[in-house]
């Protein structure tokens, strides 16, 4: 086995200047990480928008698909990357081709086995023998600085060792949430050198959009965290009509993916319809669609409907409005009991 990086967040080149291993293995509970590694893979192996070359295929496809496609020639080109997702999911009948594979790969594939939980015993060793295994492990509190000095590095820019601090002060260790925040500390701040006070600047502002947060709650049916936002949006000055608006048009998002989920299209089908062009992004996004049923995604939007029009016509407060939407749309029909009374 080769040595490879604990977090491949931190890697700037897993192809190790365009020369790949065979196959690789990229395994934890970091999604971020899993999802970041494959796409810098993507870009130093194969050449940009070469889409004839890559092919991705979600838990459920049958491996005699997966591995013919590993096993035919690249298009025009010297290499191919075939990804091969959740393999956890893969049954256990069907291992031994696997490993069959990997005792003989194909030497013009880079085959990319990812997945939440690694593998154990024979099909590790013969992974680890072929290839790479890469862990996707989540960073400790401490490292997440580090982590996003190295992003802002990538970038061209230079974050100061305080805002650094500032920003995982902010989002603990989750990566996804820590790139967002820097991206918009630097969309937002013009100085090469970023400083700390910038950070805080941008992050309790109305440009720092914790109206995403506020998705990401609403996606985790988690009411104390939406509550929690919802009371920093209005506390940072976000209007309620233009929360609205944005939940109504993400709530619509949502139906849409769901309805295309339903209808058992691929994830990679649905970024390319509602054009979400990130993995992670993608995943996240079908995660929060199947989070809720059909039913409960339209009962929102009705109920959406019906809170516009109270905005708009009543003196009822916006916060309190608002609040009770979400005490009514994210636990479910199953907890939701009789509507809360309106107070003034």
């Amino acid at each position: 086995m080769k040595a490879s990086p604990k977090n491949p967040g931190k890697n700037a080149s897993p192809a190790r200047g365009g020369k790949p291993s065979l196959v690789y293995g990229i395994f934890g509970p970091d999604s971020y990480q899993r999802e970041d590694f494959i796409k810098r893979l993507k870009k130093e192996i194969l050449p940009e928008n070469d889409s004839l070359n890559f092919e991705s295929y979600p838990a459920g496809t049958g491996l005699s698909e997966i591995l013919n496609a590993a096993r035919t020639l690249p298009f025009g080109a010297d290499r191919k990357l075939v990804l091969a997702r959740d393999l956890e999911k893969l049954p256990a009948a069907e291992i031994p081709a696997l490993e069959k594979y990997l005792a003989n790969p194909s030497a013009s594939t880079v085959l990319v086995l990812e997945g939440t939980k690694a593998p154990a015993g024979k099909l590790a060793a013969l992974l680890t023998q072929a290839g790479e295994l890469i862990k996707a492990e989540s960073l400790k509190e401490n490292q997440v600085p580090d982590w996003l000095l190295d992003r802002a590095r990538e970038a061209g820019r230079s974050l100061s060792r305080e805002a650094a601090l500032a920003i995982a002060d902010r989002v603990g260790t989750d990566l996804a949430l820590a790139f967002q925040e820097l991206e918009k500390v630097m969309i937002y701040t013009e100085a090469r050198i970023i400083p700390a006070e910038a950070v805080w600047k941008t992050l309790s502002s109305g440009a720092s959009g914790t109206i995403w947060s506020l998705f990401n709650e609403i996606g985790a049916r988690n009411l104390p965290g939406a509550l929690k936002t919802l009371n920093r949006l209005f506390a940072g000055g976000d209007h309620p009509i233009m929360i609205l608006g944005q939940l109504a048009g993400r709530i619509r998002k949502l139906l849409l993916t769901r309805l295309l989920l339903d209808q058992g299209i691929a994830e990679a089908q649905i970024g390319k319809r509602l054009k979400i062009n990130h993995p992670y992004a993608l995943q996240c996004f079908c995660r929060e669609a199947r989070a809720y049923t059909q039913a409960e995604i339209r009962q929102g939007l009705r109920d959406l409907s019906e809170l516009d029009l109270k905005l708009k016509r009543t003196g009822l407060s916006p916060y309190l409005l608002l609040e009770m939407y979400l005490v009514r749309f994210i636990p479910g029909k199953s907890a939701r009991g009789p509507k809360p009374p309106v107070r003034n």
